[in-house]
Parts: C-alpha cells; sequence; structure tokens
C-alpha cells in the first residue's frame, strides 16, 4: 500500500468513528520518516499525542534516526532531551543515536555524561555504546581518550570487534601514529581478529596524510590479499600527499594488468575521477581498460561516456578501444537476439548499422581495423546468427591482405555448424589446411 493511500485509510477510520491505536500511528510515521518527510512525521506525531496517545521509544527512535540522517543532529539531541524530560522510557537504541549525535557535533563531555546517565538506568554499556565514543574522540584527535576508553572497555569485559579496531586504527593513522596503529594488528591477531581491507586501507591513507608515501607503499607489497580497495587507497594516499605522478603510474599498471574493472567499476571510476581532479589526463589505454571494464559488466552507456570523454579531451582511441566497444556492442545485441527468442520484439543491429563501425571506417588509413577486430565481428555477428554479416567481413579483412586467424576460422566453423551449412564447413576446413 502506498503512503498516500495509508494516510486516507487513517483518515476513513477515523470519519468512521474508530479512534487509530498507537501502532496505526507509529506504522505512518515510521514511513514518513523512512520517505524522509519529516514535517508529516512530526505532524503527525503531534496528532497522535494530541489525541491523547502516549508516544513509545519505537516510534522516537524512527524521528531522531530520520533527524540524524538529514543533517540535522543538533535538533535530534534537543528533541531526546525534551521526551526525556518529559517522562517517556527510552531505551539503549535512543540513547546511543543520541551519543553518536553528539559525538558527530564534538559535544564529547555529554556524550560521556549521557553514557554514565545510562549507567545510573541500569543500562549495561556494551560494544556499540564504546565504539562510538571511540570513534568520537578519534574525530577529534583526542587518542589518548580514545585509547583509555578502548582499555576501559575491554576490563569491562566488553571485546573489541573489527569495526571497533577500524575505527582506532583509522584514528591514530589520520593523527600521524602509524606504529600504534600497527600495534593494533597485533592486537587483533592475539584474539583471532582478522584484518579486513578497511584497516589496511586506513593505515595507507594515514602514512601518506603523514608524508610517509614510501612506508605505505612498502606496507601495501607486505599485504598476500591485496584487493582493487588497497590499491585505491594506495592512489588516493599518493593524490593527498601531493605524489600525482605516483598515483598515475600506479593507476596506469593496474589498467595494464587488467585489475580495474574487475566486476567493481565504482571503485575504478572513483580512481579515474580522482586522479583527473588533480589535473591528470589519463592515456588511451587507461580510457580502453576503463572502457572494456564497463564493457564486461554491461553497462555500455557508461563505456560511452567514458570514449566521449576522452575525445573530448583530445586523446585519439586506437583499434583495441574501437575493438573492445564493438565486442560490447555485439554481446548487447546477443542478449537482444535472445530476447528475440523468447517473443521480445528488438531488432538486431548489422555491423553496418554500429556507430562506432562507422567511425573506424571514416578514420581511414590513420586507423585500420586488424584480424583481432574482425574476429570479434565476425564471432559476434556468427552468435547472433548474422552468418551473412560474418562471411563479409571475412570476405572484406582478407580483401585488405589480412590473414584470418585460427579464432577466426573458429568462429566461423562454430556458425557454419550451427546452421548445418555441412558445405561452408568442408571450405573453411581446406582454407585452413592450405594456409
Amino acid at each position: 500500500m502506498k503512503l498516500k493511500e495509508a494516510v486516507e485509510v487513517l483518515f476513513d477510520v477515523v470519519n468512521e468513528g474508530v479512534a487509530p491505536d498507537v501502532y496505526m500511528y507509529g506504522a505512518l510515521i515510521h514511513a514518513y520518516c523512512k520517505a524522509r518527510n519529516l514535517l508529516q512525521a512530526l505532524a503527525l506525531h503531534k496528532d497522535m499525542l494530541s489525541n491523547g496517545i502516549k508516544t513509545n521509544c519505537v516510534i522516537v527512535s524512527s524521528i531522531l534516526q530520520c533527524m540524524c540522517e538529514m543533517g540535522m543532529v543538533f535538533e535530534a539531541v534537543v528533541q531526546f532531551k525534551e521526551l526525556r524530560d518529559s517522562g517517556i522510557f527510552l531505551d539503549k537504541v535512543l540513547y546511543n543515536n543520541v551519543v553518536d549525535a553528539l559525538c558527530k557535533l564534538g559535544k564529547l563531555e555529554e556524550a560521556v555524561e549521557f553514557l554514565n546517565e545510562m549507567e545510573g538506568r541500569r543500562m549495561s554499556l556494551d560494544l556499540v555504546n564504546y565504539t562510538t565514543l571511540i570513534d568520537g574522540y578519534c574525530l577529534q584527535g583526542k587518542l589518548v581518550n580514545a585509547k583509555n576508553i578502548f582499555q576501559k572497555m575491554k576490563e569491562k569485559g566488553v571485546e573489541p570487534d573489527i569495526i571497533t579496531y577500524n575505527v582506532l586504527v583509522g584514528g591514530f593513522s589520520r593523527n600521524g601514529l602509524t606504529e600504534e596503529a600497527l600495534e593494533l594488528l597485533d592486537c587483533m591477531e592475539t584474539q583471532r581478529l582478522k584484518p579486513n581491507s578497511t584497516t589496511h586501507n586506513r593505515i595507507i591513507e594515514g602514512l601518506c596524510m603523514s608524508g610517509k608515501v614510501r612506508e605505505a607503499e612498502a606496507f601495501l607489497n607486505t599485504l598476500e590479499d591485496k584487493c582493487l580497495e588497497n590499491y585505491s587507497a594506495m592512489v588516493g594516499g599518493f593524490c593527498k600527499g601531493n605524489f600525482t605522478r605516483e598515483a598515475y603510474k600506479l593507476f596506469s599498471r593496474l589498467s595494464k594488468q587488467g585489475k580495474l574493472g574487475d566486476g567493481d567499476m565504482k571503485r575504478a571510476q572513483w580512481v579515474f575521477d580522482l586522479l583527473v581532479e588533480r589535473g591528470i589526463t589519463p592515456d588511451v589505454i587507461t580510457y580502453t581498460m576503463m572502457i572494456n571494464g564497463y564493457c564486461r559488466v554491461n553497462c555500455l552507456r557508461q563505456a560511452r561516456c567514458i570514449f566521449n570523454d576522452m575525445k573530448g579531451r583530445g586523446i585519439k582511441p586506437d583499434v583495441i578501444t574501437y575493438t573492445v566497444l564493438l565486442d560490447g556492442r555485439l554481446k548487447e545485441n546477443l542478449k537482444g537476439a535472445r530476447s528475440l527468442q523468447r517473443g521480445k520484439e528488438r531488432e538486431v543491429e548489422k555491423t553496418g548499422d554500429s556507430p562506432f563501425w562507422s567511425e573506424l571506417n571514416d578514420m581511414g588509413k590513420e586507423i585500420e581495423p586488424d584480424v583481432y577486430c574482425y574476429t570479434v565481428l565476425i564471432d559476434g555477428h556468427c552468435k547472433t546468427n548474422n552468418f551473412q554479416d560474418a562471411i563479409d567481413l571475412d570476405d572484406e579483412m582478407i580483401a585488405r591482405g589480412l590473414q584470418p586467424a585460427i579464432a577466426t576460422y573458429t568462429a566461423l566453423l562454430s556458425g557454419c555448424l550451427s546452421r548445418g551449412d555441412r558445405y561452408r564447413v568442408i571450405t573453411l576446413v581446406d582454407e585452413i589446411l592450405k594456409g
């Protein structure tokens, strides 16, 4: 049921003389908060109270969380205090929300007072409470306080988890205390906690922010299971330390090794944009690897955007760039052909209709399709049952003086066999044997 319809139901119930209860109000307030419509949520909450229905911590939690998510942290704290002073029962979740809000505002002493108040109300502090406060101290650069809370937490029998360690590692690293951050890795090991990519990234970023770029690079090289996030942190660290040349070298190396675009294109795009912001113009290889990454995850629209950006910056695409785009387009057509088999109407594009192929041909002698480019096209057309187009492309390739590769013949043979064209199979086999 849509929110508007739900509100109409509420008014219909009221008009029928049935008084809505706290659960009905709570469901609607929660829905408004989820939709970030705070004004309507507060208006409904006020209406509920005016009808003599008492609020509860679940409803209040929805409102306060909505305020915090909308950046109204100060207002959330004020609202919490008003509700607390009115005598409404507030649970641990609400207290932690307000402690988190106070930490974000930098009001750490007040946050500690609320935690003490929780203990006074016989609410035992848990891992979330301690981690929230540690994070607050780390954000303020008060690392002695953060470490004291960390020790107090362990003395109280609350074992830190990976999130707590990552918060503390990040705090130490950002403030140049990388040795202390590295010591925490040993603590994690004794607790049988395995550092994750976030742990490693915060150490890398911290070292770079402290100007210890070479140490960050050395730390990255010690990691056994490096992921794209680790490399991204290193590139970002290089940029923050004004080592833009090193950042570009690493990015280019990752591009050539095929580590960019390995499924995580959001991360790859973030690094790419960071380099561009720093005034570095990627080369044709880097652009082509980005295009290839998007084509591999079937995001041809984003691949086209990168291609257009490349040309807009005056970087000429090469035959590999066009081949990657043509391959991506053909794979999209293959999906279209399969949709056609399922009864969906969609016209499968021919080679001559492709803007990438037309653009490549317009280049003349400047850029000419090679054997690999033709093979990609031939294979694509065979798979989409455009066999005549595949044969025409094979003839065109030979006319240009290019010798078909084994992969070219394999694609053609596969197409012939799927059509049951035995005569063409024999002809192609003879060509292979003669070649």
